[in-house]
């Protein structure tokens, strides 16, 4: 039996999805309470969920028609847009779903908890839709409590699994990929559908069109799994028809649903483009972990080998199937997938293997006549692998392929092999689909139906067992027993003592606070039952004033100056050398005071005659710096005396004394900002931001990948130039604002308009 692309004959029970979700949902419930994770636990203050919910909270303090998403945050880095660099969807969805809780943390519990179970249903799309009910269950069931597992060298960051979600709190990644496999699932419809149906195929290639956009803007990597995966599948696609020469409407496919993503995201697209390489393309990690990728992926085929063996079976069973050279090879192909992950290791040679799984895909598929999801699929995995444990898979015989590829610079390379595993879960899937509709169907079906049944559940029971077996090593119940460990009453303290820092903060200076993701040996937090997280990126907004250090890892140009993770402040650590430079270098960026719980640096800090330690609370020592420069100065560097910022969640207000027309703000410059100024009678008086630029710096330490590295720290800061028609013209209000262009917003919506328009035209037709 044949399953192909196309709509065929045996119409699909309605009742089967949902009984698939249900029993997904309630088996990974399960799963969750087996993990020991505890929905009381204070989630959202660990790893990088304190970055996560302050942008949630953000995008609902600031989002309206004006700015859209791209509002101004003063409270971090010195001033950034976040949603225009850090998944500016996956924020609106949480924005959304916990809005009507005030963005609380037990509503982002929630909202973790329910895009983690949900998710888990997409494998679902890619399944036949001509099989039994009984038999698309059951690989929609497998595949995703597959995607609920935790396996046993699974950590959290490479794997989109529940401990990245709920503990690691990179969750986008996991949205981002279950639309990353609606859309794939789209095109490969719509491709197959392309000659036949043109109609249909273009209903579908708008879906994709949407789904692709969506993907890349919840989370980048999915976007570029998606990109990659287009592009072979429409090669796939092309090659696979006896006459490859009418290939030409699949690329007019796939070149419709790159435009059309494009012009229906176009808002989301242009902003980021404007800034990405002026503002967010430090070498700050490059996500170069091959090896670690690659095993990401090779545990779960290993662990999921009885479902690999599923097409030898129906050899086994079904006499037809023993002499089609079609079954042959889709026999053999899941054995070439696993040995070639298996020995191919991380460099070149995988490539080489990938291109070998792809040939006899191709083969297979052209046996059929058209392409098809168990050869489009393994195929798909095995590149996603390759570039997941990129650039070194692209330097075969010395050249470097990976210079070829868009944006290779800023791409997290290992990201991809959570793609390239939900790919392959969707597989397994499909392979469990195919094997047990199969042998149903069969006369003689007790040895072939007891022989898939204990395949498809031994391919579920093995990894069970070492996802459940594993505590005692890196498993899911140590780090969610981590999470439950939290004292709240001690960290209560901590949020209290960082708050209190931060509201002491000279007004006209920064609080520079050490994170608390790490608690380094001798630190004064370690053994406390603290979260691990970065807190302090909290505070900012709880008090109303910036607060620096908490951010996670950004490519950000003032990254260097504002993260203080792994006890480093400006990418560097305690020495027995007088820290008194980089404090002067603190000091000149506006930065006053300096909060921090690592031995190394209160040593060294109360060593230096430029900081004047003040108290200790809560593990936490305040040090003043000496001398620090004013957030507000004239060109010539000199505070503007009686100038005063009021911040606000979607920029800062500044109240400027008569006489004043120029003034340089310690805060970085975006090409969208725009300032409004009136005087204390409400007359508007013209404003313009421009920008200004002190020594650029020179750092070492901060890249994650190459400690020697040094990375040119150039910041654009903000001048802002006053009109006055003299100068004791009245003391002037002025606001700095977040106001880009509405025309690619205006297009973009005429371009949703338009493809909902042609949708129903060829749905009303096609009716």
């Amino acid at each position: 039996m044949t399953h192909t692309g196309s709509e065929r004959a045996r119409s699909p029970a309605r009742w089967a999805f949902p009984v698939t979700a249900g029993a997904v949902i309630a088996g990974g419930v399960l799963l969750l309470l087996a993990y020991g994770f505890d929905l009381t636990c204070p989630l959202a203050l660990w790893r990088d969920h304190p970055f996560d919910l302050a942008n949630i909270r953000h995008l609902q303090a600031t989002a309206d028609l004006s700015s859209r998403l791209w509002a101004y945050d003063p409270y971090h880095l010195f001033g950034w847009t976040p949603h225009v660099f850090t998944n500016p969807l996956a924020s609106l969805g949480g924005a959304l779903a916990t809005a009507p809780w005030g963005g609380s943390e037990g509503a982002y519990t929630g909202w973790l908890v329910a895009l983690l179970l949900t998710s888990a249903v997409c494998f679902w799309v890619w399944l036949p839709r001509d099989a039994r009910p009984i038999a698309r269950i059951a690989g929609g069931v497998l595949a995703g409590l597959l995607s609920l597992l935790v396996y046993p060298m699974d950590v959290g960051i490479l794997d989109a699994n529940p401990v990245q979600v709920l503990y690691t709190g990179q969750w986008a990644q996991r949205i981002g990929l279950a639309l990353a496999l609606l859309c794939l699932e789209r095109l490969y419809r719509a491709l197959d559908a392309v000659h036949e149906a043109p109609r249909l195929a273009t209903r579908r290639a708008l879906a994709a069109s949407a789904l692709f956009g969506a993907a890349l803007f919840t989370h980048f990597m999915s976007g570029v799994a998606v990109a990659l995966g287009a592009c072979w599948l429409t090669l796939h696609a092309i090659l696979a028809r006896k006459n490859p020469r009418q290939g030409w409407r699949g690329a007019v496919l796939l070149a419709g649903l790159l435009i059309g993503s494009a012009l229906l995201y176009l808002d989301f697209l242009l902003v980021f483009l404007r800034v990405h390489d002026s503002h967010h393309s430090l070498p700050i990690l490059a996500w170069h972990m091959p090896e670690a990728a690659r095993a990401s992926m090779l545990e779960v085929l290993l662990a999921g080998l009885p479902v690999l063996l599923l097409p030898g079976v129906r050899m086994l069973v079904d006499p037809d199937s023993r002499h089609s050279r079609p079954a042959q090879l889709e026999a053999g192909l899941p054995l070439l997938v696993l040995a070639g992950l298996t020995c191919a290791g991380a460099g070149p040679g995988l490539l080489a293997t990938a291109l070998l799984v792809g040939g006899c895909a191709l083969i297979a598929s052209r046996l059929r006549g058209r392409a098809d999801a168990r050869h489009v699929l393994p195929a798909l995995g095995m590149l996603l692998c390759v570039f997941a444990c990129g650039p070194d898979s692209l330097r075969p015989f010395g050249l470097d392929l990976s210079a070829l590829v868009p944006f290779s610079a800023s791409l997290g390379w290992a990201k991809l092999a959570a793609a390239a595993r939900f790919v392959l879960l969707a597989w397994l899937g499909l392979l469990a689909v195919d094997a047990l509709d199969l042998v149903i169907g069969l006369k003689r079906r007790r040895l072939g139906l007891g022989l898939t049944t204990a395949g498809i559940l031994l391919g579920l029971g093995l990894p069970l067992a070492l996802s459940l077996g594993s505590a005692s090593r890196t498993g899911a119940e140590s780090f969610f027993g981590w999470m439950a460990a939290t004292d709240l009453h001690a960290t209560g303290s901590l949020m209290g003592r960082m708050s209190d820092a931060g509201l002491r903060t000279p007004p006209d200076g920064l609080l520079l606070a050490e994170d608390c993701l790490h608690h380094p040996e001798g630190s004064a937090l370690a053994g406390r039952g603290l979260p691990h997280g970065h807190l302090a990126y909290l505070v900012g907004p709880q008090i109303g004033r910036p607060v620096l250090g908490g951010c996670v890892t950004t490519r950000y140009l003032t990254h260097p100056l504002a993260q203080t993770a792994r006890g480093q402040l400006l990418c560097q650590w305690p020495s027995a050398s007088s820290p008194d430079r980089l404090l002067q270098t603190l000091a000149s960026h506006g930065i006053a005071e300096v909060l921090v719980h690592s031995q190394g640096w209160i040593r060294a800090l109360q060593r230096s005659p430029r900081a004047e330690r003040l108290d200790e609370a809560a593990g936490l020592v305040r040090f003043r710096l000496r001398d620090h420069a004013s957030l507000v100065t004239e060109p010539g560097g000199q505070p503007v005396s009686g100038a005063t910022i009021a911040w606000t969640p979607a920029g800062p207000d500044l109240e400027l004394p008569a006489g004043v027309r120029e003034v340089h703000l310690r805060l970085v410059h975006l090409p969208f900002l725009e300032c409004a100024a009136r005087d204390q009678d409400g007359n508007e008086l013209p404003c313009a931001l421009s920008r200004w630029r002190d020594e650029a710096l020179d750092l070492r330490g901060c890249s994650l990948d190459d400690p020697k590295l040094s990375i040119r720290v150039d910041v654009p800061w903000i001048k802002t130039t006053i009109g006055r028609s003299d100068s004791s013209s009245r003391p002037v209000h002025v606001q700095i604002r977040s106001r880009p262009s509405v025309i690619p917003f205006a297009i973009m919506i005429l371009a949703w308009i338009a493809a909902a328009v042609i949708r129903l035209t060829l749905l009303r037709r096609a009716s």
